[in-house]
């Protein structure tokens, strides 16, 4: 049996919302017309290591970092003309300690007076995201430098995409400056010699049929007719039912070392 509803006057209403306020483990704020903080919460002030008189009347443009400051800006001043209900955005902090601080801040309209707008934003501390991101970034081009140095590309291709996905050596080792075309099974058959293409369509849905990793090398005609000899491994990965879920691979331009594809057999 649900509890019986409690009918709460304004003075209690508004008494238990200004707890929730104080005590919310989030930082939150209240911003007026001219964009400055006329109320913030413990959770605020000990994010950006200030007292409460340090904070309230602050100018919200200065708690912005000056590379992200025009970009914020707009969009607080689009919220308080009412040109949009609410904003969600990321940003770099300006803290006295000089401390790198990532905040994503959402705020919305506390009323509908135009001439004395309010807004309630909550922030929060995002800085450790924004490590990880930076992290998987540098990764990543780590990768592309290696995939570079070594004429390695990479392709994947997820079963439920419309397209696979190539690495950017991927589409140089077909002569292709990256991003000029859209990825796709025909667009890359069309570059495999014609000689080879049998061949290797015929291995392809070997590897498909029986699961088994594949290599092979066969030969590329790039668009301006050159001709390169190119190793290529695949091998596919199965969901719980068994059914192929996603391909991978690499290819690696080896003309230089002087590789025959004529020769070259799939294994």
């Amino acid at each position: 049996m649900s509890e019986p509803e409690v009918p709460l006057g304004a003075s209690e209403s508004a008494s238990l919302l200004r707890k929730a306020f104080d005590d919310s483990p989030i930082g939150m704020v209240v911003v007026g017309r001219e964009a400055r903080l006329l109320r913030t919460n413990a959770a605020f002030r000990e994010l950006y290591g200030w007292t409460g008189e340090d904070a309230t009347g602050a100018a919200v443009p200065d708690l912005i970092h000056p590379d992200d400051r025009v970009r914020v800006v707009a969009e607080m001043e689009a919220l308080l003309g009412g040109l949009v209900p609410r904003i969600r955005v990321e940003h770099r902090a300006a803290l006295e300690s000089g401390e790198l601080l990532w905040v994503e801040v959402t705020a919305s309209r506390l009323n509908d007076d135009p001439d004395a707008p309010l807004l309630l934003a909550q922030i929060l501390d995002v800085t450790d995201r924004h490590r990880a991101r930076r992290e998987i970034d540098r990764r990543e081009q780590l990768l592309l430098d290696a995939q570079e140095l070594a004429q390695v590309g990479s392709y994947e291709w997820e079963v439920t995409a419309a397209r696979p996905r190539w690495s950017p050596m991927m589409y140089r080792i077909l002569g292709i400056e990256p991003g000029a075309v859209e990825p796709g099974i025909d667009e890359f058959l069309a570059r495999v010699h014609p000689d080879d293409r049998a061949r290797f369509e015929r291995d392809v849905l070997d590897m498909m049929a029986t699961r088994r990793p594949w290599s092979t090398s066969f030969r590329l005609v790039r668009a301006s007719g050159e001709v390169r000899v190119v190793e290529w491994k695949a091998r596919v990965e199965v969901d719980a039912d068994g059914e192929i879920a996603r391909v991978v691979g690499m290819a690696q331009d080896v003309t230089e070392r002087g590789g025959d594809a004529g020769s070259a057999g799939g294994t």
